[in-house]
């Protein structure tokens, strides 16, 4: 399931702890041909090219290199990134991928004709090729377009809301920007005065599970454990649909941005939603399917980006006064970094008398019923 982790190209995500280390997230693959047992079945054309395609970005990215030494960043430098520890010397861990140079020649790492190996199906497949790590919480999400995306499922509790651990997902065509007011790419925040005269942000997940064909997590802002909103997101062709359920008593306003694409023009209508695009030929569309109260844009400025460039969202709000009986807030979206045709998935969504007390249906444009049921997830978390 490792590869899965990893763009068609190699290109990795910048996720999880340490992204400045780079190239030492795919080394896994090489060190493999250490293992002396368990490593039969696997595609070694396929690792190595992984391997070198992820390597290839590196050495022809010029912002990669600083005085001709790795730069503190995944591209270029990015702070936002970084972590307490990190340092000049963490660039260097990037040399681990050169493990694979003391496997012999003859290792089947090296003999082994390159191949796409899953992509091979992805790169057809009218739906994305997936794959779970049940334990680690993790869902991996692999689409024809090239692009791997990962949605993590569980994170700790932390007083920080660090952006490499608590987005919605990560994409490796697509990196997080910093936050910037209240909006974070690809990532929840919410105003609450009952809970704090500033924006909160997500500080857990708790862990649910995959569910009739939904990735279901809790999450809860602030210190207040009656901040929480139930998760549920489900992989389109090109996208996500993402259901909401807010369990806040208090008076709140809830944001929900998308990625964050750089480069990108003016808003454009799309289906009754929102469309970006940018010269580049990537997109973001979005539509409210239900419950939200507006959708709008973002732009976050270039120092935001780890690319170095400026870039914009789609961002969803919802506002609900005190002890509101809540219902779901249903939003559909589309993205990538290459020219595709976009078209939206949801045709209606079938909500009962009680909202949100009762299970949601949507049925797809494709006659397809996707039931969602929250019920019983109190008993069913996981760290």
């Amino acid at each position: 399931k490792y590869p899965f982790i990893f763009a068609r190209d190699g290109k990795q995500i910048m996720w999880g702890r340490s992204c400045i280390y780079r190239s030492a997230a795919i080394a896994p693959l090489a060190a493999a041909g250490f293992m002396d047992t368990g490593s039969a079945h696997l595609d070694w054309g396929h690792l190595r090219r992984l391997c070198s395609g992820n390597l290839k970005a590196l050495m022809h990215d010029s912002k990669v290199w600083q005085h001709g030494i790795p730069s503190a960043g995944l591209h270029g430098v990015f702070e936002p990134m970084l972590h307490a520890y990190s340092c000049t010397a963490s660039a260097f861990w990037l040399g681990k991928i050169f493990i694979a140079c003391h496997l012999p020649a003859e290792h089947p790492f090296w003999s082994s004709p390159e191949n796409d190996g899953h992509w091979a199906v992805a790169s057809e497949a009218p739906t994305p090729q997936m794959a779970v790590f049940e334990g680690a919480g993790l869902h991996l999400v692999n689409r024809r377009d090239g692009s791997a995306e990962l949605w993590p499922g569980k994170v700790r509790a932390s007083s920080l809301s660090d952006s490499n651990y608590m987005r919605i997902a990560y994409h490796s065509e697509l990196p997080w920007a910093a936050g910037d007011s209240d909006v974070t790419s690809m990532g929840l925040t919410m105003r609450a005065p009952a809970i704090s005269s500033e924006v909160v942000h997500p500080r857990l997940r708790r862990f649910i599970g995959m569910r009739d064909g939904w990735w279901m997590w809790q999450t809860e802002f602030g210190d207040a454990y009656y901040s929480r909103v139930d998760v549920a997101m489900r992989p389109l062709a090109t996208g996500m649909v993402i259901v909401l359920r807010p369990r806040v008593p208090s008076a709140f306003t809830l944001c929900l941005s998308s990625y964050a694409l750089p480069g990108c023009g003016p808003e454009v209508g799309w289906h009754g939603g929102s469309m970006l695009s940018s010269e580049a030929g990537g997109l973001l569309a979005a539509r409210i399917c239900g419950g939200w109260t507006s959708l709008g844009t973002h732009t976050f400025g270039p120092e935001l980006h780890p690319e170095g460039v400026a870039s914009g969202s789609l961002v969803f709000r919802h506002s609900q006064e005190a002890c509101t009986f809540s219902g779901y807030l249903v939003a559909e979206l589309h993205y990538s970094r290459t020219p595709i045709a976009v078209s939206p998935a949801i045709d209606r969504i079938q909500e009962g008398r009680l909202a949100s007390a009762q299970k949601l249906s949507i049925v797809s444009n494709d006659g397809e019923t996707w039931d969602i049921d929250f019920g019983g997830c109190e008993g069913a978390f996981s760290d």
